[in-house]
């Protein structure tokens, strides 16, 4: 799963985050916490909440050092020092970080090197690095206005943890050395050599590529380079799980379900669900809604528009959240007609605010005359008639933008 970037937190947004500090007791009111870090004791550090013993921060050319190998430590990495190249090298799971003792040079996993304003310091020997490495990490750190630092990840309530499969992805191809570059949910990135490998494979693509998401058995010689490299004892290819959260469902003129789906990689994709998909629940629930996770496993064919659409091969609900439906967010707008395609049943207005958009005439749509008088099929329909459109959220980023509107008044 994908972690957010936190950013540094000056002093005075800290009162606004206390209710989901990670660092204070949860059996403390905030008004202790706040007196607690007001009283604690300036350049020390916190981790989790406790005290780090013996160390403190320092102030090297109006920047914040940190003492490194007393911290990472603490948080459970493991530190070597390559005394020939004075490389620090620290170490936990996929995350490995690297710098070296004389540059303003920080590296994180793969990351090219990143300036933090300051090279480390050595004193007395301690190392010390800026704080600015962890907002690199995407660490989730506060420091106060009297120099306190606080160390840890926000925690989650148990209810908001989503289910979700551990997924190994192919980020590159190596033809010439036969080898391929993985992304694993759990080791990070791994090379695996596939000279003398077996590689079975479960869908429909008979060849690897970039994306494809494997079933790895991994040998039992795991390298301590960075990144590992790995010969396999079996290698499958599978489907790959997409993850996202729904932003408006719709049916459309064929009694489909439209879904607008925002892909925690690609972004939002359309997927059309037929009448007779079968979907998936892990919750109670019986229907898409609004605001709910999916898992999906999208379909080979995905189309070259903004947004993309997709008939996926599989949909399950992971949660039962739902957004309530607010008159308000609907999109209103007022239109004039510019062309009418009898054949596509589809007309071309030019709205106030957003200019020209394709309006599909479903059988489902809506339709008034402001004066209430009775609306024929096509009677209303004629160059520079005014209407008041109501359209659905999924607007399509073609040129012009294609909507399905929910209700259409006739002006005049």
């Amino acid at each position: 799963m994908k972690k957010n970037l936190k950013k540094i937190i000056p002093m005075v947004a800290i009162v606004a985050l206390m209710g989901t500090s990670v660092f204070a007791n949860n059996q403390k009111n905030t008004d202790n916490i706040v007196k607690e870090q007001s009283d604690a004791k300036e350049n020390t550090i916190y981790i989790d909440g406790e005290l780090l013993q013996n160390v403190n921060l320092i102030e090297e050319n109006g920047k914040t050092l940190m003492p490194v190998r007393a911290i990472f430590e603490k948080l459970g990495y493991e530190i070597e020092y390559n005394a020939e190249h004075k490389i620090i090298t620290m170490t936990k799971g996929p995350h490995y970080i690297t710098f070296s003792t004389t540059a303003d040079a920080y590296t994180f996993s793969k990351m090219a090197p990143q300036p933090l304003g300051n090279a480390p310091v050595v004193k007395e020997g301690v190392t010390y690095v800026p704080i600015g490495l962890f907002e690199l990490m995407g660490m989730e750190v506060e420091l106060t206005s009297n120099n306190v630092l606080y160390i840890g990840e926000q925690s989650k309530e148990e209810s908001d943890i989503i289910d979700r499969k551990l997924q190994t992805i192919i980020t590159e191809i190596d033809e010439k050395n036969n080898t391929v570059t993985v992304d694993d949910d759990e080791l990070g990135t791994v090379v695996l050599n596939i000279k003398n490998s077996k590689i079975e494979y479960t869908t429909q693509d008979k060849e690897l590529i970039i994306g494809q998401a494997l079933d790895v058995e991994y040998g039992d010689i795991m390298t301590k380079s960075l990144p590992p490299v790995n010969t396999p004892k079996s290698i499958k290819v599978v489907d790959k799980f997409s993850y996202g959260e729904v932003l408006n469902v719709e049916k459309d003129d064929k009694n489909n379900t439209r879904v607008l789906f925002n892909d925690e990689e690609m972004g939002e994709v359309v997927l059309i669900l037929s009448p007779d998909f079968k979907l998936e629940n892990q919750v109670d629930v019986k229907e898409i809604k609004k605001g709910q996770t999916l898992e999906v496993v999208l379909g080979n064919a995905m189309t070259m528009s903004l947004p993309p659409i997709n008939s996926p091969k599989s949909v399950k609900l992971l949660d039962s959240k739902q957004v309530e439906e607010d008159d308000n967010e609907m999109i209103k707008g007022n239109a004039t007609i510019k062309s009418f395609d009898k054949e596509e049943k589809t007309i071309l207005v030019v709205d106030e605010k957003i200019g020209e958009v394709v309006l599909n005439l479903n059988e489902d749509l809506k339709i008034e005359h402001k004066n209430g008088s009775n609306i024929n099929e096509y009677n209303w329909i004629k160059e520079g008639q005014k209407l008041e459109v109501e359209y659905s959220p999924i607007m399509t980023r073609s040129l012009p933008p294609v909507n399905n509107p929910v209700k259409i008044t006739v002006l005049n």
